[in-house]
């Protein structure tokens, strides 16, 4: 891994652009809930809280110089995670209802399923693109076009990525995404049909 790297802080307008720390984990868990919390319809009401905290805290490198942050207000806003390299996602909780323990820990197996399958159409020199969401117009240009910067830095030259299909997916196909891999996903999430797509792009 590359040295430790000075955090940085950008004005753009209203939004201030900063490296992402542990300490947004809480409003990127909140972040996700707002944006997926009822993408997937036969979801529990009562794990969705956990499952999408998780989910932040699952792709969260603290070691990785690509994690970015946008706030407005001093409220986040937008985060971008990204590693080049392999990393370990923490443990479950302990201290969950047996009833949420149990839907998290297949949640678990479902993005760990994901990361094995995107570790297929992996190569040399790419940058896995984590962990992606964006509430506020214009913070989601604003991470990438820093994210890009970074990865030219370092001197990278790709980034790849995985979705599913409860996520704007098309994004990436508007953004100069190639679509290398599209399945259904196995493992899936309870009896829920989702597809796993693998994205990869190119620096120009």
């Amino acid at each position: 891994m590359h040295g430790a790297q000075c955090a940085a802080t950008v004005i753009c307008n209203m939004f201030t652009l900063r490296d992402f720390t542990a300490q947004d984990l809480p409003e990127a868990g909140k972040i996700a809930l707002q944006l997926w919390g009822n993408e997937v319809p036969d979801m529990p009401p009562e794990v969705r809280k956990s499952v999408y905290d998780y989910l932040a805290r699952y792709y969260f490198n603290a070691a990785s110089p690509f994690n970015l942050a946008a706030a407005c207000g001093g409220r986040l806003q937008a985060l971008l995670l990204a590693s080049d390299e392999e990393f370990v996602p923490p443990p479950l909780p302990e201290d969950l209802p047996e009833a949420v323990l149990k839907y998290l820990t297949g949640y678990r197996k479902y993005l760990d399923g994901n990361r094995h399958l995107e570790k297929r159409y992996t190569r040399y020199g790419d940058v896995q693109l984590l962990f992606f969401a964006s509430i506020r117009p214009g913070c989601g240009k604003l991470l990438m076009d820093e994210f890009i910067r970074r990865l030219r830095q370092y001197n990278y030259n790709s980034m790849i990525l995985w979705s599913d299909n409860t996520c704007n997916y098309q994004y990436y196909l508007e953004h100069g995404f190639e679509l290398l891999h599209r399945q259904i996903a196995e493992p899936g999430l309870e009896n829920i049909p989702l597809e796993t797509m693998i994205f990869r792009k190119e620096l120009a």
